[in-house]
């Protein structure tokens, strides 16, 4: 795998590029991650991977995806001696979601998927099946860039994704509410139309910490769905009392997520 290709190579005119290789299942979990919450997305590639976040129209909801390099296939990112000396360390461009979930929908398991985009251009080649197909961007800077979240939790907890999905199905009424609450337990709770639906858990089962301190927050169980839509494994949650709560998980292709659900007051 080459993350940086050698500088003594660059000729003149050459600009800036990545191009990059990944498994159909990794595209689609990108697709699916970014495509619950808003339809277009700033991509950004730097030495480090791919990163990217968006929030919903309302920003009840933030998500965002970490990408590292060895998640990729092939993964080669390379910027120009120019671009460096004036301190660009990234690749930006924006990103319809649904143009890319027209290509990503006609792969199966085994496919790949090729990536190749040029600084400064206005498409991404892309690359599956023997098909050679371009994706027209739009000026991410032009888009609205969504701040950094930014809060300081006073409690921690793990559960499994598996643990979560089975509760959030039964409550998911139209305009539900989850109450998530600390006191010496981890406890969801929920009201529908049929009564109340409940996961207690004891403190050791969740690496509750700590252990005594009492807060009792709501969040729609809709926002919650949506923004672990892709959620597998362990789940890593953190808050306080009427603040957003933070979700965290690591897919099966490696990709870390992160989400913050704002609270109903």
């Amino acid at each position: 795998m080459s993350v940086e290709p050698d500088e003594s190579q660059e000729v003149e005119g050459e600009k800036s590029r990545i191009k990059i290789t990944m498994t159909a299942t990794l595209a689609k979990g990108i697709v699916k991650a970014i495509e619950n919450t808003d339809e277009q997305a700033i991509f950004v590639f730097d030495k480090y991977g791919l990163f990217v976040r968006v929030a919903d129209p309302l920003h009840s909801r933030v998500v965002e995806l970490m990408v590292e390099p060895s998640c990729f296939d092939s993964y080669d990112f390379y910027m120009t001696p120019q671009d460096e000396s004036e301190n660009h360390t990234q690749i930006r461009m924006g990103v319809v979601i649904s143009r890319l979930k027209d290509i990503t929908k006609t792969l199966v398991k085994k496919d790949m998927l090729e990536l190749e985009y040029v600084d400064g251009t206005n498409r991404i080649e892309t690359f599956s099946k023997s098909i050679q197909r371009s994706i027209r961007l739009i000026r991410s800077e032009l888009m609205n860039q969504i701040p950094e979240i930014k809060v300081s939790h006073l409690f921690s907890a793990e559960m499994e994704n598996d643990t979560l999905k089975p509760f959030l199905k039964a409550a998911n009424t139209k305009g539900g509410s989850v109450d998530v609450i600390t006191d010496g337990k981890f406890i969801l709770s929920s009201e529908t139309d049929e009564g109340a639906v409940q996961i207690i858990l004891e403190s050791e089962a969740v690496n509750l910490r700590p252990i005594d301190y009492v807060s009792m927050t709501s969040y729609s169980v809709q926002e919650i769905a949506k923004a672990t839509s892709t959620g597998t494994g362990l789940l890593s949650i953190k808050g306080k009392q009427n603040a957003p709560l933070e979700l965290k998980w690591k897919t099966a292709t490696g990709m870390q997520i992160k989400a913050w659900i704002a609270p109903r007051l």
